[in-house]
């Protein structure tokens, strides 16, 4: 565990260089931090056997997506090992997260902290087809908010051939420009207490539609190893709903949040997705993450929007650890990530 802590202060520190000298070159850094850690690491990680199962083309072929298995085609025909084919994925992620983040120069770095504390081990050391259609689709938002159907339906679609659950943003799509109303805290309550009654009305017959049209993902719903009935009293949940307030208080005084209005929909919709499907756990995780991602972007904005130069650096790396504890180690998810192994030590 001390591995990761010393990697989180590396990038906290290097974090709070930007804040003086707001040197690309820092960011660049950080991201071959992100790259070197994931995309090297050696039987590290809960995806590792599976996914050099999968490279080896020895089980699990029917239940990945196309596009995921022509990578790991391509990469063997190249000449790739399953340890330099990881170390692609990881350049991949992150030179299309390095584009996305260009788009918020000024917390650009700010939100790689807060992607590391949120999403990197478990994602990009556990989960790396979702991790790479996450940042696809981070690069539909734009034309979410400019509406422009056929660009955004070409990235979301390429995205869905490395993980189909990427065609949740099809919906945040026609949500967002036609059907979000939600513009007050308490019609976002209300819109809570009225998704966990739907809800519960629908999920009997959704578990048998899925075990009906799609059997391949009825584990998902079955299985005790995937269902922990933990429901609305969900860790995950409860900082989203906390960020969510956080936001609509911020934006009943103030506009600093207002250019954000896509990005805070989408973020909506994945805390529905939790809600609606908090019987399920990993179903419910596995549709909101790619949603959510965009906490990167709304986390270190309402620092930046409430608190003056140099204490808002602080206030970020207060935030993001607190975050890393409770996602890394208070949940115990930081057994199925240690010893950390890399290949460049082996």
């Amino acid at each position: 565990m001390n591995f990761y802590i010393a990697v989180f202060s590396i990038i906290a520190i290097l974090y709070l260089f930007t804040a003086v000298r707001n040197f690309r070159i820092l960011n660049r850094l950080i991201i071959l931090i992100l790259i070197l850690v994931s995309g090297t690491r050696f039987f590290t990680g809960v995806d590792y056997v599976a996914y050099n199962n999968i490279f080896s083309g020895n089980t699990f072929g029917n239940n990945v997506e196309t596009g995921f298995i022509l990578l790991n085609k391509l990469a063997g025909y190249l000449g790739f090992s399953f340890n330099m084919f990881l170390l692609a994925i990881a350049i991949l992620v992150f030179a299309i997260l390095l584009k996305y983040l260009s788009e918020y120069p000024s917390i650009a770095s700010a939100a790689m902290l807060y992607y590391f504390s949120r999403f990197f081990i478990v994602r990009d050391m556990g989960q790396i087809r979702a991790s790479l259609a996450s940042v696809i689709c981070l690069l539909s938002v734009k034309y979410i908010r400019e509406k422009k159907l056929f660009p955004f339906l070409v990235i979301v679609i390429m995205a869905s051939f490395i993980h189909s659950v990427a065609l949740v943003y099809i919906i945040a799509y026609f949500w967002c420009n036609y059907l979000n109303r939600i513009n007050s805290l308490r019609a976002f309550f209300i819109s809570i207490f009225g998704v966990s009654l739907i809800g519960m009305l629908i999920m009997p017959l959704f578990v048998k539609l899925v075990i009906n049209i799609f059997p391949k993902y009825s584990p998902y719903l079955t299985a005790d190893i995937y269902n922990t009935k933990s429901g609305l009293i969900n860790p995950i949940l409860i900082m989203q709903l906390l960020i969510i307030t956080t936001i609509f208080i911020i934006g009943k005084y103030s506009s600093i949040l207002a250019k954000y209005s896509t990005e805070i929909s989408i973020y909506l919709l994945g805390t529905f997705f939790l809600v609606v499907f908090s019987s399920f756990p990993t179903v419910a995780g596995r549709l909101s993450t790619e949603l959510s991602t965009l906490e990167i972007i709304l986390v270190p904005s309402i620092i930046y929007g409430l608190f003056p130069p140099y204490f808002r650096e602080i206030i970020v790396i207060i935030i993001s650890a607190t975050v890393f504890y409770l996602v890394f180690i208070f949940s115990g998810v930081f057994i199925n990530y240690i010893p950390y192994q890399s290949f460049l030590f082996n």
